[in-house]
């Protein structure tokens, strides 16, 4: 009976040990400005991060630690650091080593910091020779999607300067011809709950990932996958948390 009840616990709650997602990037580079030719970690990725606009020629500045939140997987590594005006508008991006499908769901998270009242920036997928890109942008006034067509679903959500930290999970769902779903959750808690934001976006052949910073943004922990358990972590089910005092009176059983 008691190994009865520890499997059914087992299968019912959520495991990450030993999950990998399709594409990772822990920053595991030293601290420091780290080239980008040197930027060659994580995994699911073609190449090296490049940078672009005025930071063509630079590197990375690479931060000590980890960026944590309690419903994303477990962090590795150091986190990319954007501390000072030295960088103001820092730009770089990576291809994927295959293209993201398009006829299921793709999950994207990642864990940032925004320490500077005035920081700005982006995440956006594209394809890796430019054109019509979807993602992620925020400002001083909240958060926003860019669906690729020109117009914006906007969050007026304000604070992020005082948060220890941000998880942002988004959801690219599959295609239904030239339009796919596209949400976004803003510090998800154990229970997702539905998303703080959502719109329909372009499909496009996403091979690309291009982030662009102002001063005072930390960013680490970028995961996309289309299996959503490697890229969140939420919580045990009802049932499981039921059975588990079971599990520990039987134990006590002689």
């Amino acid at each position: 009976m008691r190994t009865t009840a520890i499997a059914i616990v087992a299968a019912l709650t959520p495991s990450v040990a030993g999950a990998a997602s399709m594409i990772y990037e822990g920053f595991n580079y030293p601290t420091g400005v780290v080239p980008f030719g040197s930027m060659t970690g994580g995994n699911g990725w073609s190449g090296s991060f490049t940078g672009y606009f005025n930071n063509a020629g630079a590197g990375a500045p690479i931060t000590a630690g980890s960026y944590v939140n309690p419903n994303s997987p477990p962090a590795t590594g150091n986190a990319l650091g954007i501390n000072s005006s030295s960088f103001e508008t820092h730009s770089l991006g990576r291809d994927f080593a295959q293209s993201l499908p398009t006829d299921r769901d793709v999950w994207m998270s990642m864990v940032f910091k925004v320490s500077d009242l005035a920081s700005q920036g982006s995440f956006m997928l594209s394809p890796a020779g430019g054109g019509t890109a979807v993602g992620l942008e925020f400002y001083v006034a909240g958060f926003r999607l860019n669906n690729g067509s020109g117009t914006t679903m906007i969050q007026s959500w304000k604070g992020h300067q005082t948060q220890p930290n941000f998880y942002f999970l988004m959801r690219l769902g599959p295609s239904t011809g030239s339009e796919r779903p596209l949400e976004l959750w803003i510090n998800p808690g154990p229970v997702m709950g539905t998303p703080d934001i959502s719109t329909m976006s372009d499909t496009i052949i996403a091979e690309h990932l291009g982030m662009t910073f102002s001063a005072g943004v930390a960013v680490d922990e970028i995961r996309i996958d289309s299996n959503l358990a490697n890229v969140y972590v939420p919580a045990p089910s009802a049932a499981a948390l039921f059975l588990i005092p079971l599990v520990h009176r039987r134990r006590r059983t002689p």
